[in-house]
């Protein structure tokens, strides 16, 4: 009887340390092989002709941290809670996205890797690192907006698409270099007078939502934007390309 009962207690110990493992090398709950995520009354958040800097989304930002880190994210990579990652519940893996807290201004470049929040009316979770790059670390939440800032959707390798490089009527729009986004065009005009010592045009567009967008340059093709960045990058600023059209 005592040997029986042994052999169960034996057996159940087994059963709860696979579990274990299995949990701890496991990813985000609630993601499908496909890294797809169940939706519960949510609308997915639409790329169909998005271009770089175009709105995505506002809502609100939570972050994870310390209790996933090393574990693995929704695309097989591994999280790394100080690398500038977070998760969407749609946004394609490999996205580059601009989140920018409407509380403070400040703003953080974020690669999506994940698949979450899992908690209802939060539209995306930020690595911690990201999180510490827009003040959200103490408050835990923050009302953000998110701005498309690549438009390869296909994921980390990016695929050259001919059709950017090759220049684009000035009547049509034209490409630029955007270095900061601003709530308060004070804050906007401040970074302009910062780069005003630069060969270029700096200018301020102001979104519908109220955002001013600082932009340096004006050019007919992705290849002549990007040969300017290396001018104007420098350990604060760190400008990406966008796509302006003509009303804009």
């Amino acid at each position: 009887m005592k040997q029986t009962m042994q052999r169960k207690w034996m057996g159940w110990l087994m059963c709860c340390l696979v579990l274990g493992a299995m949990l701890s090398c496991g990813g985000r709950k609630d993601v499908n092989r496909r890294g797809e995520i169940k939706l519960r009354g949510e609308r997915p958040v639409s790329m169909r002709g998005k271009r770089e800097g175009d709105l995505l989304q506002k809502g609100i930002a939570s972050w994870y941290g310390r209790k996933y880190h090393g574990r693995k994210t929704s695309n097989g990579e591994r999280y790394n809670m100080h690398d500038l990652t977070a998760a969407h519940k749609t946004i394609p893996f490999g996205t580059l996205v601009e989140v920018v807290n409407r509380d403070n201004g400040r703003r953080v470049l974020v690669r999506i890797n994940d698949r979450g929040p899992f908690v209802r009316g939060r539209i995306i979770d930020l690595s911690k690192g990201a999180a510490k790059e827009i003040g959200l670390i103490g408050t835990g939440t923050a009302q953000v907006a998110l701005y498309l800032a690549n438009d390869d959707f296909k994921g980390w390798t990016k695929k050259r698409d001919r059709r950017q490089t090759k220049p684009i009527p000035v009547n049509q729009g034209f490409w630029s270099l955007q270095v900061g986004s601003f709530q308060e065009r004070g804050r906007a005009m401040a970074m302009r007078e910062r780069l005003a010592f630069h060969n270029l045009p700096v200018f301020i567009s102001e979104t519908d939502d109220g955002f001013q967008r600082v932009r340096i340059g004006q050019f007919t093709s992705r290849d002549d934007a990007l040969r300017h960045v290396a001018q104007i990058e420098d350990s604060d600023i760190q400008p990406w390309v966008v796509f302006v059209e003509a009303d804009h």
